[in-house]
């Protein structure tokens, strides 16, 4: 009868420790899932025969991805912006244009500021916290996309755009953990909008 009593203690203590990883395995989960970029709007104006991006991207980093840049390792955010011309019912788009719009963000300790360079133009800014370069990072306006003179006159176009951590400019160990790991698989979905 001791014996039974002992299997069923043994039972439940590993329903306890199951239940705990479950939980724990929930939690961490979750904020995975919360890490990430997303597109909230975008939209092209045409300016002096230049078609001009403005969106807004949402940025929540996974904690380890601010750790990696609290800790001095340079990571790169990338816009991608693509030009389509649909086919019949949206199918097999051709793509008329790309542009990659990349941004290098590390922190200095000494200064104890973020220095954001912008890698397409060479300008660079400073920010005092992570929050301010996400914010700056996400509020996209009047971006030159692409010349008017480029397209066809009476054809309908759209355009996507997307934002991310580029994962080959990271150091080579980390490279792999990032093509791994989802809390370094941050990048948006594909926004759509006509041109």
């Amino acid at each position: 009868m001791q014996f039974c009593a002992n299997s069923n203690a043994d039972r439940r203590m590993q329903h306890a420790r199951l239940l705990l990883v479950l939980l724990f395995a929930s939690a961490f989960c979750g904020t995975a899932q919360a890490a990430g970029f997303f597109v909230l709007n975008a939209k092209s104006d045409l300016q002096e025969n230049v078609y001009r991006l403005t969106a807004n991207v949402k940025s929540q980093l996974s904690p380890d991805v601010e750790h990696a840049l609290k800790n001095g390792i340079a990571v790169v955010m990338q816009l991608d912006i693509e030009v389509l011309r649909p086919g019949a019912y949206y199918l097999w788009s051709e793509t008329i244009a790309t542009l990659r719009q990349q941004y290098r963000v590390q922190y200095h300790a000494l200064s104890q500021r973020f220095l954001v360079t912008n890698l397409n133009s060479a300008g660079q800014d400073y920010f005092s916290g992570l929050d301010d370069v996400m914010t700056s990072l996400g509020a996209i306006t009047d971006l030159p996309i692409l010349d008017k003179s480029l397209l066809e006159a009476g054809e309908q176009y759209i355009a996507r755009v997307r934002f991310g951590i580029n994962f080959d400019s990271l150091p080579v160990p980390l490279r792999y953990y990032a093509y791994v790991l989802p809390q370094w698989r941050l990048q948006s979905e594909w926004y759509n909008f006509p041109l």
